[in-house]
């Protein structure tokens, strides 16, 4: 195939063609193009601006009704990407005063009503703003015959224009506009197994859900910080959910990871374990704030602890900018160390059959090498951690670790000796790895990688992420060459056995087609080679044949200026960042 001279094309990743070989098609498929041409036409006519009460629904019906159901899904969401592009572009031309609602938003009933109707998925956004496509199928679904909703499993109910002066805070629905529409539609919607309440949620709206989702599964509640300043989510909604579930059982997942309510604190937490029915449970650190007075009023021996709850994920720690100064004091942002080792201390006591823990974010200063720690530590599937420079000392008492991140590679306590590489024992469940820069540190030594990486046998998936890989040379540090970077995975036996493969370095002389071409032959398992955009290679000098012949799929990505971001063949955009290929 020939390319045109105005853009550039380079290559993004190699895939294993029987992996995804419609995905990695440098001709997109026949369902993407037409979908996209039903999209960009329906989108010119302005039909995607019609609401309930349009005429021309029937004669589209009977026009759209020949098209498969798998094609009316993919043509429903090119119309929302299209839609939401058009937002973005709206937004980005406003003036800073504040940002405002494009048309696009409150359009988008018709393509729901012709394309998505028969989807389990019901996803409303703006919900309850007068106008809006998620306010249009809202009052089309309550209008409808119950029979007809039946099909509905999973409902994602957003709005970010609930405020204050809309909200109840006893549980009197009727001194709230939204909630009879929202009491109505449960009442319909009988198989709600998943329902996601995305920037509005309070006491009475939790209470609402504990009263007629009888057979919900999975709830997640979002309150990001600017929103849940109009919020009155808190421990007493938490507890009529839990006095419902408690006679009727049937959660098993609840996900608390973007709610940023400072109201929701230990006492619903550990009241959640109640629920006979919930085996998975993801909170924030500060939703277990107060619980020293929860303790100080209780003795230990009569904690309620969990016998049904096998999973739990805690996240301790957030970007300052995502949190307001108004919870400085719930230990999310910077958690005192005295809190975070009375949590890891307490949290077996409350939660005692814990088969699966996930650290998200906790920071290597603040966990404490204690004994109670180490115990706590032996159920951790997946940890994502800063600065722990004693990572390697913690190998045994980390035996289910699947999965870690690191931000911090630790520095090695011992010369690196290849015949007797690790003389700790090594991280026998770890199958991935992500290594990425420290806010003060963008450079790892070679030694320190060598350490970690012979501490992984199990290792599968690796990504090293924006990192200049350095070496000691004369007593100066050197960025690695290409030899080194080869010696690297010759000299480690079992990542031959890698099958994902991640490398971006902030020096890519090393990362050329010899480099490419040793890794194709040395891991034979390997499946997947990402991000060739920061590679030394090209379209032009890559063996297309020769990969060919290997089994690779090669995906491509292009832009039409050097400033603008790689387009892939799927569609997606990748980071304008990249190292380019001068026109």
């Amino acid at each position: 195939m020939s390319y045109r001279k105005d853009y550039c094309v380079k290559p993004i990743s190699l895939v294993k063609r029987d992996k995804d070989s419609v995905k990695l098609s440098r001709v997109k498929s026949l369902v993407k193009l037409s979908a996209s041409c039903i999209s960009r036409n329906f989108i010119l006519r302005g039909l995607h601006c019609e609401d309930r009460n349009t005429k021309k629904l029937e004669v589209l019906e009977s026009y759209f009704s020949p098209l498969p159901w798998i094609l009316r899904g993919v043509v429903y969401s090119d119309i929302l990407k299209n839609l939401s592009r058009q937002q973005d572009i709206c937004l980005t031309l406003l003036p800073e005063t504040g940002p405002r609602k494009c048309e696009s938003d409150h359009a988008c009933f018709l393509p729901w009503k012709l394309f998505a109707s028969q989807s389990k998925l019901l996803n409303l956004s703006e919900v309850f703003s007068e106008g809006s496509g998620g306010n249009e199928i809202l009052h089309f679904v309550l209008d409808s015959e119950p029979e007809s909703v039946q099909h509905f499993s999973k409902l994602v109910l957003s709005s970010c224009e609930i405020s204050s002066t809309n909200l109840s805070y006893t549980y009197e629905v009727t001194d709230s506009i939204w909630k009879p529409q929202l009491h109505t539609l449960f009442t319909k919607l009988v198989n709600i197994s998943h329902l996601v309440l995305k920037y509005f949620c309070d006491d009475d709206t939790l209470s609402i859900v504990g009263k007629f989702c009888k057979n919900l599964h999975y709830l997640e509640i979002h309150l990001l910080p600017e929103t849940m300043k109009d919020q009155q989510l808190t421990d007493e909604g938490f507890e009529d959910l839990i006095q419902y579930q408690v006679r009727h059982p049937s959660i098993k997942e609840i996900n608390l990871k973007e709610c940023y309510s400072q109201s929701v604190t230990s006492r619903s937490t550990i009241s959640l374990s109640e629920i006979p029915s919930l085996q998975t449970l993801h909170i924030r650190s500060f939703h277990l704030s107060w619980i020293s007075l929860q303790i100080c009023n209780s003795k230990r021996d009569t904690f309620p602890a969990s016998t049904t709850l096998k999973n739990l994920s805690i996240n301790f720690f957030t970007d300052g900018s995502e949190v307001m100064d108004t919870m400085k004091n719930c230990f999310d942002v910077v958690p005192e160390p005295r809190f975070v080792q009375f949590l890891l201390e307490l949290i077996p006591l409350f939660f005692n059959r814990l088969e699966r823990i996930n650290l998200d974010g906790i920071h290597g200063d603040l966990l404490p090498i204690k004994d109670e720690t180490l115990r706590f530590l032996k159920n951790v599937v997946s940890l994502r951690i800063k600065k722990l420079p004693r990572l390697l000392e913690l190998t045994e008492s980390l035996p289910r670790l699947q999965e870690l991140e690191l931000y911090y590679v630790p520095f090695s306590t011992t010369t690196f000796d290849e015949s007797c590489p690790s003389p700790l024992p090594p991280f026998q469940s770890l199958t991935k790895l992500s290594i990425y820069k420290d806010s003060f540190r963008h450079s790892i030594l070679l030694s320190d990688l060598k350490h970690l990486l012979h501490a992984t046998p199990a290792l599968r998936d690796l990504k090293i992420h924006q990192l200049t890989i350095k070496t000691k040379r004369n007593e100066d540090l050197d960025n690695i060459n290409e030899d080194e970077l080869i010696n690297l995975f010759e000299s480690i036996p079992h990542l031959r056995n890698l099958t994902t493969l991640h490398l971006i370095l902030n020096d890519s002389r090393c990362l050329t087609e010899r480099t490419l071409m040793f890794l194709l032959s040395h891991c034979p398992w390997l499946e997947d080679l990402n991000n060739l955009l920061y590679w030394n290679v090209s379209y032009d000098t890559l063996d297309v044949k020769y990969l060919t012949g290997l089994g690779y799929s090669i995906s491509y990505g292009s832009r039409y200026h050097w400033g603008l971001p790689w387009k892939g063949d799927d569609g997606t955009v990748y980071d304008p960042e990249a190292p380019v290929d001068r026109f």
